[in-house]
């Protein structure tokens, strides 16, 4: 019986895993963005469709200059070559402590996800752009589960690996 009691207690006790589920446009994706990645502290990974977002470049740049190391993964046909948006993602990429790769070959690589420290989980419909972020029906996820993070940890090295 004690420990039956002792187990409730734990249970109850132990902080919610609950995933927090966020909705654009009523909500503004790209500031959360911005947040998550302003609270990095070692390491973010992250796999990217569309990255046109100029703020949320901005924030992995300034992570990577806190001493963060940011690990950015693209597929290749959403780099672009001109624009304003090429110009941040080329400086992003010449950033001390940023390394990209970019997807060459197969499927396309269709994820809008990343993995904070290792404790946090960010996925969802939404695109880094602008559009994506603020303007349409997209979703963003936040999830602290351990499992669903260490997943997304396997399945991002597995690509970095290709």
């Amino acid at each position: 019986m004690k420990a039956l009691l002792l187990a409730t207690l734990c249970l109850f006790a132990a902080p919610s895993l609950a995933a927090e589920i966020h909705f654009a446009p009523r909500e503004n994706l790209e500031a959360i963005d911005v947040a998550l990645i302003g609270a990095a502290r070692s390491k973010i990974d992250i796999a990217v469709y569309g990255f046109t977002s100029t703020r949320v470049m901005d924030a992995l740049a300034e992570a990577a200059a806190r001493g963060v190391q940011v690990r950015l993964y693209r597929d290749r046909s959403q780099v672009r070559r001109h624009g304003k948006a090429a110009e941040a993602a080329e400086a992003l990429a010449r950033t001390p402590g940023v390394d990209v790769r970019i997807k060459r070959t197969g499927p396309i690589m269709h994820l809008k996800a990343y993995a904070v420290d290792g404790i946090v989980l960010r996925s969802g419909s939404a695109n880094f752009t602008g559009a994506g972020l603020r303007r349409q029906d997209n979703d963003l996820i936040v999830d602290r589960d351990p499992a669903d993070v260490e997943a997304f940890e396997i399945d991002f090295n597995a690509m970095w690996e290709r």
